[in-house]
């Protein structure tokens, strides 16, 4: 008897769930694949690689230049005098010593600038797959990865339609996500 009630009651459940999942919409993106693909990664990707090609060129010419300062010192050390051995190598340590400060500080600068990029794209694939919602009247969006799906449906996958509206949004630029403008 109690067998048969917990089988009744499981294939009620079954029914029910049944019959409310047809009114459910559910949808699935992979927010770095959206990220990859829209318009806005394209163009901050650009913006920041131009924006630091100047001082990386310069970081990369003042470290040929170091370079060869080395190599023409390991050239010329034992035609020089103990004293000024110890001195050009002094100065050679403070040189490379000050071009790793800057390198150093040019990677924490182009993180931050990363950074910055990403959390834009983020915002910008955030409030496209919000407004994906809306209009086409969805009860569930999962993230793929953060839902931990392995395999996504082709019915369910909406990567293209978030792309879309991302790019949307990105042209658009809402106050919402953009309160300055940029």
């Amino acid at each position: 008897m109690r067998k048969l009630l917990v089988v009744c009651t499981f294939a009620i459940c079954m029914f029910a769930s049944a019959a409310h999942a047809a009114e459910l919409k559910i949808g699935v993106f992979n927010m770095d694949k959206v990220g990859r693909e829209c318009v806005a990664f394209k163009e901050l990707t650009e913006k920041v690689s131009k924006s630091f090609e100047a001082e990386n060129k310069a970081l990369e010419k003042q470290s040929a230049d170091l370079e060869k300062e080395f190599n023409n010192f390991k050239l010329q050390q034992q035609a020089l005098t103990p004293e000024a051995r110890e001195d050009r190598q002094v100065e050679l340590s403070r040189k490379k010593r000050d071009l790793d400060d800057k390198a150093n500080n040019f990677m924490r600068k182009v993180g931050a600038a990363e950074k910055r990029m990403s959390d834009d794209i983020t915002k910008v694939v955030i409030y496209a797959v919000q407004e994906v919602s809306k209009r086409d009247k969805y009860t569930l969006i999962l993230e793929q990865q953060q839902a931990g799906a392995i395999v996504v449906g082709s019915a369910i996958d909406i990567n293209k339609t978030v792309v879309e509206e991302a790019n949307k949004v990105w042209k658009q630029k809402p106050k919402e996500i953009f309160p300055d403008g940029k």
